[in-house]
């Protein structure tokens, strides 16, 4: 099973990789090291997105702005 979450993990990196060409903006988020089915760390992650994109607001205006 670790193998193919751990395939299933490049795959999307790859894919991820590619679709960052086409965006405006790319926020990286600090996750913690936590896994796909690591459900029991989702609320630290969501505080982990919403204070990305809270330091980020600037640049996310300009660019809705634009």
């Amino acid at each position: 099973m670790d193998i193919i979450m751990k395939t299933i993990d490049i795959m999307g990196s790859k894919i991820s990789e590619e679709s960052l060409e086409m965006s405006d903006l790319v926020l990286n988020v600090y996750t913690d090291k936590v896994g796909l089915l690591d459900t029991a760390k989702l609320d630290s992650c969501y505080q982990y997105g919403y204070n990305c994109v809270m330091e980020n607001m600037g640049k996310i205006r300009e660019i809705i702005e634009k």
